[in-house]
């Protein structure tokens, strides 16, 4: 995209004057296609997990704490949470809520999905790696849509359909398949959409004990509706944690957060996958703030 045009979507996006599109649910048609071509960006895998923990020099001082703050725009609601397993959230367009993106993908092999991410900062998203693949195909996404509060095709909060850059933990690099070992993908905008739609912090290098004790609520879309659940969780490692808290398929990117003493929303994980045991998400760690900021190598 061309600086002006872009300079143009960010100023239209920030006036709310951008028209929405209407999309299918599992394919793109060919309207939706040509629609979603400003989208475009790239996928650059992440060799080395262990290379991450150079980062941090480009974020914020906050962040060599292992915590940064949220941001909430001045005209935003803040939601009230209810008690109900798998609440369908009514306003999305709320705070924290409104920070929630549901995520339209194409890639090269003709496939669209949806999945979920977060915003944690004006230009930088969280969402979980096999968001930005096709499954199917192996082939990364080439063009994003991003809706904030999404209702419906003709009602949401924000969109954001210019151009990006996502890097993603190599979830295929056992050779046998998908592996949950590096299920995590770090987005920047070029544009601050978040000084439009708010944003969540994050916590990460928090004791085992602490975190145990957190009550947590876990957020995606799927269909196109944005649902939550609350509960805590039950047991975690270096890189996981487990729960019983209820998501679905969809709901992969989407943050785990708690409600901060100081009344700040706090993200701790990223929801990747579920089982017949228990839902799973991947720890957030100094090694997913810096893949920001890793050296990478582009994926064809």
């Amino acid at each position: 995209m061309k600086k002006s045009m872009a300079l143009l979507v960010m100023l239209l996006l920030l006036a709310g004057l951008l028209q929405p599109m209407a999309f299918a649910d599992n394919t793109a048609t060919e309207e939706d296609q040509d629609a979603a071509e400003t989208g475009n960006g790239e996928v650059i895998l992440i060799e080395d997990a262990e290379a991450l923990e150079n980062f941090i020099s480009s974020v914020s001082s906050e962040d060599q704490s292992g915590e940064s703050e949220g941001f909430v725009p001045e005209d935003a609601e803040k939601a009230v949470f209810g008690k109900d397993n798998r609440v369908t959230v009514a306003n999305p367009g709320e705070y924290p809520f409104c920070t929630i993106a549901m995520m339209y993908a194409y890639a090269d092999c003709g496939c669209s999905w949806q999945g979920t991410g977060f915003m944690i900062g004006r230009n930088r998203m969280l969402t979980a790696a096999h968001c930005l693949v096709c499954t199917d195909h192996g082939k990364w996404a080439h063009t994003i849509d991003f809706y904030f509060g999404y209702k419906n095709p003709k009602n949401y909060y924000c969109r954001y359909n210019g151009t990006w850059r996502a890097w993603a933990g190599n979830i295929y690099k056992s050779g046998s398949g998908y592996s949950t070992a590096d299920d995590y993908g770090c987005i920047t905008l070029d544009a601050n959409v978040g000084d439009v739609t708010g944003w969540i912090g994050y916590r990460y290098g928090m004791p085992d004990k602490d975190l145990l004790l957190k009550f947590v609520t876990v957020a995606g879309y799927r269909d196109g509706m944005l649902k939550y659940d609350t509960g805590w969780i039950q047991s975690l490692d270096q890189s996981f944690v487990f729960y019983d808290i209820d998501h679905v398929s969809g709901n992969s990117g989407g943050p785990v957060f708690f409600l901060d003493t100081d009344g700040d929303y706090k993200a701790v994980a990223i929801i990747i996958a579920e089982n017949n045991i228990h839902n799973i998400a991947f720890r957030l760690s100094s090694m997913v703030i810096n893949s920001f900021d890793i050296e990478i190598k582009n994926v064809k």
